[in-house]
Parts: C-alpha cells; structure tokens; sequence
C-alpha cells in the first residue's frame, strides 16, 4: 500500500557515544526483530536524533539499502544529495510551515522526504490532504527515493 518500515535502532541512543560494539548490535537486532514482526525484509534506517558521523555511515551502509535523518545537511530537500545514507528529512510540522512558492517552485527536482515521529494522527492526515489538493505530489516509499538518488547521480564523477 505503499508504505515501508524502516529500522530506527533497539534503544533509540545517540549513535555517536556508544561503542562500535553496541552500535553493531543497535543495528542489527532491531533489523533482525522488525523483520521477524513484519515477515519481511527492512532495508531502510532512521538514525536517532538524525545525528550520524561517516564512521556509523559505514556500518550503516553494511547493514541496510539507505539511511535518511532529519536536515542532516543543509539539503534538507535532497536536491544535491548523492549518497542515499544522509538522504534529509523534514518533520510533518515543519512542513506544513514551508513556504508554498518555493515547493511548488522545486517541485519537480525535489525529493521530500516527511519524517512522522511523534505526531498524532490529525496532524499528519492534515498534512497529507494539504499536499494532495496544493502540490499534487507524487507519493513514493524511501527505497524508491534511494533509488532515484542512486540513479540521478550515477553518471556523475
């Protein structure tokens, strides 16, 4: 139906100050217990606090297909991003205080990423319909972001 579970860490810690040990652990058993709830592979990540170091990056990229944080960049709508580990996302409050000229402005090279976490119910069905009847996005899962990322930039040396 088009959504996607993403694996998010066991305990929720800031990555950067827990043992390269511990860090392997976060990663894989929360990796290990979605797909034994949802009977299916998770090839995604969010990390915690959207705070990452190159160095978790690459465990990261070991483990899943992509990562996404918050504005882990300052391209928070991933219109120069490269590496589909530090694709950004924007959280669904702050989106709807985007300024509408400059969406529909970027609308067809940007690739919005809406992080929900933490939000009720209300606000996100709001959200929604506000882009559905304003923007008339396109809505994708985040493989297929990571995908597109991959292919924009495949060429490019």
């Amino acid at each position: 139906m088009g959504h996607e579970i993403a694996s998010h860490t066991c305990t929720h810690p800031d990555l950067r100050h827990i043992s390269s040990i511990k860090l392997r652990e976060e990663l894989y058993l929360s990796k290990e217990k979605l797909e034994s709830i949802i009977e299916d592979e998770v090839v995604g990540f969010a990390y915690p606090y959207s705070l990452c170091t190159d160095e978790i990056i690459e465990e990261v990229r070991k483990i899943y297909d992509y990562a996404r944080g918050g504005t882990i960049h300052k391209d928070s709508f991933n219109l120069h991003t490269r590496d589909k580990y530090r694709i950004s996302s924007i959280g669904v409050k702050k989106a709807m205080t985007l300024p509408l000229k400059f969406v529909h402005k970027n609308m067809g090279s940007a690739l919005i990423v809406i992080m929900m976490h933490d939000i009720s119910i209300d606000i996100l069905l709001a959200f929604i319909y506000y882009l559905k009847v304003m923007l008339k996005p396109r809505f994708v899962t985040m493989k297929e972001i990571s995908n597109i990322i991959a292919d924009k930039w495949k060429y490019v040396l």
